[in-house]
């Protein structure tokens, strides 16, 4: 049925790559909710651990000495670390967005082909906090305000693209 009432304006849609402040906005977003759901139960885990009311020199020094406590952070950053990961595949897999990007409207599309699991977890391979991949997580970021698509190093190596769809009078 034919919608009623006056037309003042055509709308068309168009699909661009996703701007920089909505990327980075959708990535505050999540990691927000990461912070709260992932690494916020750890939270008492490591107040044990760790002493209290010491300077970042401080904790440093301790971690070098206390092999222990050293072993339990390693382990806890690289669990927080694959939980992350799962986050940004899972959420990226089954819709395309993960919630920062659905309230950033903005979504995931495969640059050629069809996207699979692989794709999705190669371009999230940045966020386990081990050495070769903390490196990946700044050159991604430099690429991206460099890149003129705003497409991270790691998409591009993953065939993804984040688009943004854009109501446009005509």
């Amino acid at each position: 049925m034919p919608k009623r009432g006056i037309a003042l304006f055509r709308t068309k849609t168009i699909t661009a790559p996703a701007s920089l402040l909505k990327r980075f906005a959708a990535y505050i977003i999540d990691f927000l909710i990461i912070n709260f759901v992932i690494i916020y139960p750890f939270r008492n885990v490591i107040s044990k651990i760790m002493p209290k009311d010491m300077g970042f020199a401080g904790l440093q020094e301790y971690l070098l000495t206390n092999q222990e406590a050293r072993s339990a952070m390693v382990t806890i950053s690289a669990v927080i670390g694959v939980f992350t990961l799962f986050y940004f595949t899972y959420f990226e897999y089954k819709s395309q967005q993960t919630p920062g990007k659905m309230l950033m409207k903005n979504y995931i599309v495969p640059v050629a082909g069809r996207l699979t699991f692989w794709n999705y977890l190669l371009s999230n391979l940045v966020f386990i906090p081990v050495f070769p991949f903390f490196f990946f997580l700044i050159a991604d970021f430099i690429y991206m305000i460099f890149s003129k698509t705003n497409q991270r190093f790691t998409e591009k190596l993953a065939n993804i693209s984040v688009m943004e769809k854009y109501e446009v009078a005509v």
